[in-house]
Parts: structure tokens; C-alpha cells; sequence
């Protein structure tokens, strides 16, 4: 079976010709390449923003109520790796190569959705699918929250703030939250379950996320 690191040994630059699938074969790609991704880094890779999130979700439930104090604690050690990881990080985009970020990964154990959803987005670039990474955008709330995904087969005229144009075949496949189907069924994930997002209060846009190489 193929892992990220073996379908990444190139210069991230150096890219197949991308081709379009129907929406069944764009599910299974990214069935397979999440799967490739938790195979190698469900072990090693924690992420601060990630804890925070699930922080989020259930600090009015009750039964979470003992937990969440230490999951707070928790969170301020992975807040310091992260920002250890990041200076990893940096150094290796001066490589050019997926390698060194995936060695990065390792040895800092931790990573946020740019950096797994890097992986991941070029891993489906190297199979040959026509991908590209966005940012979701949510204002309103105590503080901005920014999250960055891969997808599929997005339609080049489509407008990003408008989930319906991206394309019935387009799919996203996201390492952070471990969830990959139709567009439009993961973005509903994100506002309900994820982000709990409240539509009278909160704005939600997406924008194209810039590549870092």
C-alpha cells in the first residue's frame, strides 16, 4: 500500500497532468488517500487547533464538565509544540521537498490543518487529481476561526462562497478532522458539528489558500 512518503519523493513543484473523475471516483481517491495519511501519522501527529475544537464542542455538556479543565492544561503544551514545530516547519519549505516536512512532522509530533492538509493536498496532486486547497473563513464569533482544506475537482468558474457551484463531483478530503465525502456534505459537518457555527451571528467565506511553495 502506498504511503504519503513514498508518493512524495519528488520536488513538490514537479506535477502529473491532472485529470476530472466522476463524483464515486473522487470519493474512493480520497477514501484511499486519507486513509494513506492516518496509516502513517494517526500515531504521530497531534494538533492544538484540533483539541481546541473538541474543547469547544463540549464545554456545556455536563459530562465534560471534570474533563475539560485538563484538556485546557493539555492544550497549552500542545499550543508550545506547535509553535516549535512551526520553526521545523519553516525551515523545510527552504528544501522544496515533502520529505523534510514530513521528517518535521515526526519529530515535532504535531501539526495543524495547514500543514496536514499540505500533505495531503499534494499527495492527490502526485496521483494525478485535479486539486487544490481552501480556506474557510468564520467572523462573528469571540475570535475569527480559520481552517484550511484540500478538494477535489472543484469547478474553475465556481463561486467559493457559494457551496452548490463547486461541482457535484467536487470532494474534500480532510486530514485535521479525518472526514472525506462531497463537498457540500463536509462543509455542513464543519458549520454544524465542528465549528458550531450560528448562522444569525457568525459569517462564513472561502477563499483560495495560497501554496507555500
Amino acid at each position: 500500500m502506498n504511503s504519503i512518503s513514498n508518493l512524495n519523493t519528488d520536488k513538490i513543484n514537479q506535477r502529473r497532468f491532472s485529470f476530472q473523475g466522476t463524483l464515486q471516483q473522487n470519493l474512493r481517491l480520497g477514501e484511499k488517500h486519507l486513509k494513506n495519511f492516518q496509516d502513517e501519522f494517526a500515531f504521530h501527529v497531534r494538533s492544538s487547533t484540533r483539541l481546541q475544537a473538541k474543547i469547544d464542542e463540549h464545554k456545556d455538556n455536563p459530562r465534560y464538565e471534570k474533563i475539560i479543565p485538563k484538556l485546557k492544561k493539555l492544550l497549552s503544551f500542545y499550543e508550545e509544540d506547535i509553535d516549535g514545530f512551526r520553526h521545523s516547519f519553516n525551515q523545510s519549505l527552504k528544501f522544496n521537498s515533502v520529505d523534510k516536512i514530513i521528517d518535521a512532522i515526526k519529530q515535532s509530533k504535531i501539526a495543524n490543518c495547514p500543514h496536514q492538509s499540505e500533505l495531503v493536498a499534494n499527495s492527490l496532486k502526485k496521483s494525478g487529481a485535479n486539486v487544490q486547497r481552501l480556506t474557510m473563513v468564520i467572523k462573528g464569533g469571540k475570535e475569527n476561526v480559520y481552517h484550511i482544506f484540500p478538494i477535489v475537482d472543484m469547478l474553475p468558474k465556481a463561486n467559493l462562497d457559494k457551496v452548490g457551484t463547486w461541482g457535484k463531483n467536487a470532494v474534500i478530503v480532510d486530514p485535521w478532522s479525518n472526514y472525506s465525502g462531497k463537498a457540500k456534505d463536509v462543509i455542513d459537518y464543519f458549520l454544524r458539528d465542528v465549528f458550531k457555527v450560528d448562522g444569525k451571528k457568525q459569517k462564513v467565506s472561502f477563499m483560495v489558500t495560497q501554496e507555500p511553495f
